[in-house]
């Protein structure tokens, strides 16, 4: 095992497989919390979370990507998902008049955030002197769109001829 830990140790200190994973959840929770501390939040909520992931991100992977699977646990992680969208609802109430689309917002927003926090480190960490600035450019685009007074208009011929000029831009 790793760390030198044998599987009698753990079970001495564990008694079954679901506390030891209760154990790596709450830790992992907690540090979560300690490190983006109290409301009101500001943009640096997402370095915060970054270097929590950077930090322990088998712990993180756990909270936000494999207990949600796990029938004993899914409860746990919906609850923690709507406390992060409470909170972003609050933060984001004000900047977003339509009420219906500043709760969309507040639950894509963690979304958004939690999956790119993932997808980084997944990729190896890239960049982490900018991973943040890239997230909370993704995370305005939510709250844009969320504050649009009217919804736009498809216009799909100039969607694709905008999405044909990056691919070929990103060709060339």
């Amino acid at each position: 095992m790793a760390a030198g830990v044998s599987r009698a140790i753990l079970y001495r200190h564990f008694t079954s497989k679901s506390e030891l994973y209760r154990a790596v959840l709450d830790r992992a929770r907690t540090r979560v919390q300690a490190a983006v501390g109290d409301p009101p939040y500001t943009e640096r909520i997402i370095d915060d979370l970054l270097r929590t992931a950077a930090g322990d991100p088998d712990g993180f992977r756990v909270l936000f990507a494999h207990a949600v699977r796990e029938p004993a646990f899914r409860g746990d992680v919906d609850a923690f998902t709507a406390e992060m969208a409470a909170t972003a609802r609050d933060q984001l109430a004000a900047s977003i008049p339509n009420s219906d689309w500043a709760q969309w917002a507040a639950h894509l927003a963690p979304t958004v955030t939690i999956a790119a926090a993932l997808a980084w480190l997944d990729a190896g960490r890239p960049d982490p002197d900018v991973a943040a600035i890239r997230i909370r450019e993704a995370v305005r685009g939510v709250t844009a769109a969320a504050s649009l007074q009217a919804a736009p208009t498809p216009d799909h011929s100039s969607d694709a001829r905008a999405s044909a000029q990056v691919i070929s831009q990103d060709a060339c």
